[in-house]
């Protein structure tokens, strides 16, 4: 894809989320608008100090940080993005521009995956996304039969 907004649309049209929370700079403009007619019924917009507002609010079918991160302290938006994630939702999409404090690896390391790469005027946007889901997939090694060689017990004393 090239252009954001229909990658959003993409989403929006395959998760037909309810209950949507969007935080973005401006909350009432035209990402709100882009979301409401994809269907989503339920916007809850944020802009202005996301964490206290988070506070009162309970889970969301999926989450749109689009713009936002860019003018918040990073610390801060570690601890958005952690807050959501495992509070708030468990289908977070985050839109972010060029910005030299985000690296691909502080991404992973929030458990989200690059969804998409876009370039528009000179400045790359990257969509990471968060499907909890898909997060912790289940491997073949990682259950009860592999762990603590149970062919063992009782034959050997350690």
């Amino acid at each position: 894809m090239d252009d954001p907004r229909s990658a959003i649309a993409n989403l929006l049209d395959a998760m037909k989320p309810r209950r949507l929370l969007l935080l973005s700079p401006d909350p009432h403009g035209e990402w709100r608008r882009w979301c409401a007619g994809h269907g989503a019924a339920d916007i809850v917009a944020l802009a202005e100090d996301p964490l206290s507002a988070l506070e009162t609010l309970g889970r969301f079918d999926m989450a749109l940080v689009l713009g936002l991160l860019e003018r918040m302290e990073k610390t801060k938006g570690v601890e958005l993005i952690g807050r959501l994630r495992n509070l708030h939702t468990e289908h977070l999409f985050v839109l972010i521009g060029d910005d030299a404090r985000w690296r691909a690896t502080d991404w992973y390391g929030l458990a989200m995956q690059r969804v998409d790469r876009f370039q528009i005027d000179n400045q790359t946007f990257v969509l990471y996304g968060y499907d909890l889901a898909d997060y912790n997939r289940v491997r073949s090694w990682n259950n009860p039969r592999y762990w603590a060689n149970p062919e063992n017990w009782n034959k050997y004393r350690w």
